[in-house]
């Protein structure tokens, strides 16, 4: 009898793990109110559009009442549902409109990141939105502690202990701009990955003070080589 219990939970629990593993399906829902880039959906509640960096004053184009489409994700730390958003009519995602209008820009990984990436990509071409202006020189980051920033500078030195490499901008790193990968981030750049002294970077993320300001960097999307353009 143990044994058929047993083998009776084992093939509900293979169930339960196959369904908890499915890909999240696009289901209806309506705007219930939208404050900033947050918005409550009737269904899910509290929401927020998965995947992208917004800057506070950007307009999602929600109302009140607006019917969509989205694909929910885990729940964040605040209880908010992180969601793929489909405007009532539109094929795309309301973050791939965003991007293709340069609005916004990809922050982390998701399931249509290859799709994401064409549409930012053509929108940094055409210079629209954020992209209309250039990214912060790392010598003024320390202007934007707190916030989400694009900056671009010549790299002077790399160090790369057990648990963290680390990418500097002037020889006085204790107070200067610099960017950090800590060690479980290592393999998603590669065993071979490294960055010369002299290489131009362009680099996006939370900028932070650790002696100086500071961005960690966890995703190769996070960093781009560019040409080192003259002063």
């Amino acid at each position: 009898m143990n044994r058929l219990l047993a083998a009776v939970l084992l093939v509900f629990c293979g169930f339960a793990v196959t369904d908890a593993q499915a890909k999240p399906r696009t289901v209806p829902d309506k705007v219930a109110s939208v404050r900033e880039q947050l918005f409550t959906l009737e269904t899910l509640g509290p929401a927020t559009l998965s995947g992208l960096w917004l800057p506070k004053d950007t307009a999602l184009g929600l109302k009140p009442g607006q019917a969509v489409a989205v694909k929910a994700l885990a729940k964040d730390r605040y209880g908010r549902t992180p969601v793929l958003l489909y405007m009532a009519g539109a094929k795309p995602t309301l973050q791939e409109q965003l991007l293709a209008q340069g609005k916004a820009m990809v922050h982390d990984r998701t399931a249509s990141l290859t799709a994401w990436r064409k549409q930012e990509a053509a929108a940094k071409t055409a210079r629209r939105g954020l992209w209309a202006t250039p990214p912060i020189a790392t010598g003024k980051m320390s202007e934007h502690v707190g916030e989400m920033a694009r900056t671009r500078g010549k790299v002077v030195r790399t160090y790369k202990s057990r648990t963290m490499h680390y990418i500097n901008f002037s020889k006085d790193w204790k107070t200067d701009f610099s960017l950090r990968i800590p060690r479980k981030f290592w393999r998603a750049f590669g065993k071979d990955f490294k960055v010369a002294d002299g290489t131009c970077i362009e680099a996006r993320g939370y900028v932070f003070m650790d002696n100086g300001p500071m961005i960690e960097i966890t995703r190769p999307e996070q960093l781009e080589i560019v040409p080192c353009v003259a002063p």
